[in-house]
């Protein structure tokens, strides 16, 4: 629930006197509890269907949009064409600091594409508008809802926004006000701010050198890119997804910035004297399904024609590949519309090829056809006829194991220069390119060069050319490889067989601790894609961990009668965005980062599907809120806890505390005690019960997360280590990549998630990019102990045994000893086996020794075991004791060369994925793109003297 100081509110009651002095009686003044209809000379005709405003969970189920993430409690308006949802007032989401926004817009019958659109008067914290009172307005024709409050962090500057819904609007009308009833001149706007999370809806903005094409957002620079435009516009590249549109109704021009991550749009910055009123009122339209932008942009420009002289002009044609019709998604084509040479628009054709919209006019209207990521056609309209452009190529693929057919993931890659430079695309020049590109790479299969293969097989269209095509299972299978030149118009048939390999031990669980779906605001990958990843990565067990919200998939596992092989776990990953933390040394108030906690029950109806509000907590008083839910067996996990700040929101605990590695816990000079404090008086800021260490398929959160986690081990503060994929889609980070193999008494067909938890709690795992350690402690001849944190009493003669075992793609070059001392290379060059054929199912076992425990260990200490390939070179130019720049300059050497201008450290990058077979990343990364095989066991707490384990401290 919000609370508000009672300060507060007096101060607000003086204030409302002021207004009302201030103001007398201006008309429509929705400040003054006046609020006349938004953009009341715009008027649309239909037949008229019922108006509802209410309850979500009273609403017609008609009425209702897939995917949204409006809960029971909140308030669903709808007039039968569009649908929105406004936020409860004690149910925040995402970056608000309360309810009372938009989190749910759509046209009726179809999807949200919204994770929030909410209002602020500034760039800092404080100005976004916080609401504290709601209320349902019924008028004659039209149903609307008014919130009203304060600037967060300044309640004498009063604010107040009006939804509307006439019977026949394509959308939201809004009007905004805010009254500076500060003593002081202050510089405001009002701009709606959306979220988009770069992964799913890409803005358009109609504009010189824009488009789907902006500027990269800079906060520190927000003044010089806050332009003026007549409208701005979106739509996720799928074929399901809406259109977005906004306009000014008091205006001529919306002011803003767009971005892949982030929107705000509204008015300039304006000074605002003491008892001055801003008032913004405008249309937030939503319109179509998969056909991109154009409708939501027609519909906007049929909204300003009446309000402002806005010369349009309609343009029609159709697309046709091999002589047939050719549309029904962005993948086959995408068309933006030019005027004058500006873009105006951007359409996607129908499924029988054909395209008709309305476009701001002005000079010669022309298009460029996208197909499959390249822009493959310019023609000139504005009545364009048929558009012919090249057919693809179709495959139709199988996967095979000893004969049966089973879910794998297929990668294509061109097999010369020649198809490289004809088929590597992207979506209009946004997000990833790829080669091929065969469909949008945050989106469902076929993503970027990649397809889920189901056991009933696949087929998809590909751009003709020579291929090399690669089919996986996860590392626990071969890869298997065709070879294949696919022709225009023509299909081909490609079979690949793979084997299973002895990787893991028998018994051991795989699991990926750290996933995202559709759930999550920066993740537009599709239930039943992100289930079938799980199948086609050989991953057993799933911790569902979206951002803010409870995530599940057991009902689409059963759909897909994968419940014998898949188990999931609810989970939830909180992902602070409000930025409070005052951290000393920092001039900007911070975030905790990102923590997972599981297993979770999600909570069908409630906001966040049951998760707690988590910003402006400190982790101690997030862990004393998530521990009754998680419960006495459940996990809490910091996750990455050295990744970069997004957005300026910290992605890593440690890092935004500037913990200092080198220095001791309870040090009072550095930032390192704030772990030790317990805020909300239970848990403390370090208890969590594991540390994320492996994150993606790379090496660069490893290098740097080993680091603060072996500090924290010689300190005694022990907690396991885990790898994850942190997949949100197929492309971004590849499910199961990194994952765990848990020591743990339970299956799939019969889950037992408290035993699974146990065993992780209990360090009983290993975690890796294809790289399975295992680890015992004892005499020569045995028994010997494995993994757990149960300090081992060493007697004479004992031995850590060591395994080392890899599918014959992953490489390994060396393995290494971690202990409290440092690091040493323990086997590398020909002590390692190396596999002579990738391909084949030969030398899965690397390594396997018996090093006597004397001769790694003087003293009370923890010993880590680590595999891969060797640590790429790494300074650390910042002074904070963990690594942060990489040879980014090719040169052999890490120099202050290496810097970013104007930055004075960093960035650490992975290596480009190789070309060359000879390369021992290859294979890898054919399947798995950016990998860097790395491979850890969980610590042994060795007592040497039998007085019981005592941590060794910092070297």
């Amino acid at each position: 629930m919000i609370t508000w100081d009672a300060r507060d509110a007096i101060r607000v009651v003086a204030i409302v006197g002021i207004v009302a002095l201030a103001s007398g009686c201006r008309e429509d003044s929705c400040i003054d509890d006046a609020c006349g209809q938004p953009c009341a000379r715009v008027r649309f005709g239909c037949s008229a269907q019922p108006l509802y405003v209410g309850p979500v969970a009273g609403a017609p189920l008609a009425y209702r949009l897939g995917l949204g993430n409006g809960a029971a409690g909140d308030i669903l308006i709808s007039n039968g064409i569009v649908t929105a949802v406004i936020s409860a007032l004690d149910a925040p989401n995402d970056l608000a600091p309360t309810g009372g926004n938009l989190i749910d817009l759509g046209p009726v019958g179809g999807i949200d594409d919204l994770t929030i659109v909410y209002q602020l008067a500034g760039i800092l914290p404080d100005d976004a508008f916080a609401y504290r009172a709601l209320e349902i307005v019924r008028r004659e024709g039209s149903v609307g809802v008014t919130v009203r409050g304060s600037l967060d962090g300044r309640p004498d500057v009063l604010v107040v926004t009006h939804y509307e819904l006439g019977a026949c609007d394509p959308g939201l009308r809004v009007r905004s006000e805010l009254f500076n009833g500060s003593p002081e001149t202050q510089a405001f706007l009002i701009a709606d701010t959306s979220h988009w999370g770069k992964r799913r809806v890409v803005p358009f903005v109609p504009a010189r050198d824009q488009g789907y094409l902006q500027p990269e957002l800079d906060l520190l620079e927000l003044a010089a890119l806050w332009d003026p435009h007549d409208h701005v516009a979106g739509a996720a590249p799928g074929t399901d997804d809406p259109g977005y549109a906004s306009i000014a109704c008091d205006r001529e021009e919306l002011w803003g910035v767009s971005d892949l991550e982030v929107s705000a749009i509204g008015t300039p910055m304006t000074f605002s004297e003491p008892g001055d009123t801003i008032v913004f009122e405008r249309m937030l339209i939503a319109a179509g399904r998969g056909l991109g932008p154009a409708p939501a942009i027609e519909a906007a420009l049929a909204a300003r024609a009446q309000l402002f002289t806005t010369p349009t002009i309609a343009v029609s044609g159709r697309v046709l590949a091999g002589g047939l019709p050719f549309g029904g998604d962005a993948r086959r084509a995408s068309i933006v519309v030019r005027a004058n040479g500006a873009p105006v628009s951007a359409v996607v054709p129908a499924g029988d090829g054909t395209f008709a919209t309305t476009v701001r006019a002005g000079g010669d209207v022309t298009a460029e056809v996208w197909s499959f990521g390249r822009k493959v056609l310019d023609a000139t309209g504005p009545a364009f006829g048929d558009l012919s452009i090249e057919e693809p190529a179709t495959v139709q693929l199988t996967v095979r194991r000893v004969g049966d057919p089973i879910y794998a993931l297929v990668a294509f890659h061109p097999a010369d220069d020649a198809t490289r430079a004809a088929v590597t695309g992207s979506f209009h020049g946004r997000q990833t390119e790829c080669a091929p590109w065969l469909g949008p790479p945050h989106g469902a299969s076929p993503a970027c060069n990649q397809v889920i293969v189901a056991p009933a097989g696949t087929e998809l269209e590909v751009p003709a050319g020579r291929y090399q095509i690669f089919a996986s299972a996860g590392p626990e299978h071969t890869i298997a490889k065709a070879d294949a030149e696919l022709v225009s118009g023509e299909v081909s048939v490609v079979e690949l067989s793979l084997v299973r390999l002895d990787v893991a031990p028998p018994g051991w669980l795989s699991v990926d601790l750290h996933v995202h779906g559709r759930a999550s605001f920066d993740s537009g990958f599709p239930d039943q894609d992100r289930v079938r990843s799980f199948a086609a990565a050989g991953v057993q067990v799933i911790a569902a961990t979206d951002h803010d919200a409870i995530g599940d998939y057991t009902e689409t596992v059963a759909q897909l009668g994968l419940d014998q092989q898949i188990a999931v776990m609810g989970g939830l990953e909180t992902t602070q965005v409000i930025p409070w933390l005052d951290v000393p040394g920092e001039d900007v108030p911070r975030v905790i980062g990102h923590f997972n906690f599981w297993p979770l029950r999600r909570v069908p109806g409630a906001s966040r599907a049951g998760a707690p509000w988590g910003e402006r907590l400190e982790p101690g008083e997030l862990f004393d809120r998530m521990d009754p839910l998680v419960g006495p067996r459940g996990v809490m996990q910091m996750n990455h806890p050295w990744d970069e700040p997004l957005f300026g929101r910290d992605l890593g605990y440690l890092r935004a505390i500037k913990f200092d590695p080198r220095r001791l816990v309870d040090d009072p000079a550095t930032n390192n005690s704030v772990l030790l404090d317990s805020p909300g008086g239970r848990h403390r800021n370090a208890d969590w019960n594991t540390i994320e260490i492996l994150n993606g398929a790379d090496q660069v959160e490893l290098q740097k997360a080993r680091v603060v986690w072996f500090s924290l081990l010689a300190q005694g503060l022990i907690a396991a280590g885990t790898g994850n994929s942190d997949s949100h889609g197929m492309t971004d980070s590849q499910l199961g990549w990194a994952r765990n193999w848990v020591d743990a008494r339970t299956t799939v067909a019969s889950f037992d998630a408290d035993v699974l938890n146990d065993s992780i709690r209990d360090g009983r795992l290993v975690a890796g990019n294809g790289i399975v350690i295992t680890v015992e402690i004892g005499p020569p001849a045995g028994p010997r102990r494995g993994l757990e944190f149960a300090p081992y009493r060493v007697a004479a003669g004992d031995v850590l045994a060591i395994t080392v075992r890899a599918p014959p793609w992953v490489p390994v070059d060396e393995v290494r000893i971690v202990t409290s001392t440092g690091t040493r290379v323990i086997a590398s060059g020909t002590q390692l086996m190396h596999p002579l054929d990738p391909l084949g199912t030969a030398g899965v076992l690397r390594y396997q020794a018996m090093l006597p425990i004397a001769d790694l260990v003087t003293r009370d200490d923890f010993v880590v075991v680590e595999a891969g390939l060797a640590y790429p070179d790494a300074e650390d130019f910042d002074d904070d004791g963990v690594p942060d720049t990489t040879d980014n300059n090719g040169d052999g050497v890490v120099d202050r060369s290496d810097i970013e201008p104007d930055e004075d450290a960093g960035p650490f990058t992975v290596p480009p994925d190789p070309r060359d077979p000879s390369d021992r990343r290859y294979w890898v990364t054919r399947v798995v793109p950016g990998a860097w095989p790395m491979g850890f066991a969980n610590p042994l707490l060795l007592d040497l003297d039998g007085g019981g384990w005592v941590p060794p401290g910092l070297p």
